[in-house]
């Protein structure tokens, strides 16, 4: 039995138990995009076997910097770039070196391999000199698909990454979402008592101009 947004959701309910974020409740929603933004978490920083894919980039002679394909997320540290030959190219480190090899990046081949150099930059590919035709990105980390509805099921799922993850980042935005709104209660209530204060020390001042409020304080104080 697949694992649905709808069971994890449940079990998040049944510890936190907030009137506001069970069925129906105001912030019901919020669990929804706190799992949605966990998953997206766990991608950036673990390497999930099933999350690695691999697309084409297409090149023309008219551009030397490319987007990753629309589901990149991050490189892996398999990711490898292949030519059209299907030999893997060796990647250069940097656009740095890229520019001191050709620093108007206006140099062009038709050479059926494909460019000489790559440069895997983030979300980026780049490329010397500029070549038409498909470079294939090999292994990099996808995007999880989102969850929207309750039947939804959590991309991440694997092998050594079950549901326990999300419920318990669940529970930990919870309770800092709690301290943060007492916090604000808090804080509301203080600047309630300071706008009282002021106010009052405004009236003792409208009766006696000379009035001193830190003479006032200390006296308070039998200082």
């Amino acid at each position: 039995m697949a694992t649905t947004w709808l069971i994890i959701k449940t079990r998040i309910q049944a510890i936190i138990r907030d009137a506001d974020f069970q069925s129906g409740g105001t912030n019901e929603g919020v669990l929804l995009t706190d799992a949605t933004d966990a998953q997206m978490k766990i991608c950036e920083l673990v390497d999930i076997r099933r999350m690695l894919k691999t697309a084409t980039v297409t090149t023309t002679i008219t551009d030397y910097i490319y987007d990753m394909p629309s589901d990149f997320l991050r490189l892996s540290p398999e990711t490898r770039a292949i030519a059209a030959s299907n030999d893997y190219f060796t990647p250069i480190e940097t656009r740095e070196y890229l520019n001191w090899v050709d620093p108007d990046h206006d140099q062009t081949t038709t050479a059926t391999n494909g460019p000489t150099f790559v440069v895997l930059d983030g979300s980026e590919l780049l490329i010397y000199p500029m070549w038409a035709g498909d470079i294939t990105i090999q292994d990099y980390i996808r995007r999880p698909t989102l969850m929207t509805v309750d039947a939804s099921t959590p991309d991440i799922l694997s092998e050594g990454i079950n549901a326990d993850i999300l419920v318990k980042d669940a529970i930990i935005d919870y309770v800092c979402y709690k301290v943060y709104d007492t916090f604000l209660q808090q804080d509301n209530k203080a600047q309630k008592h300071l706008s009282r204060f002021k106010g009052g020390i405004a009236e003792l001042k409208s009766v006696n101009p000379t009035f001193a409020v830190d003479t006032y304080v200390r006296s308070a104080f039998g200082r």
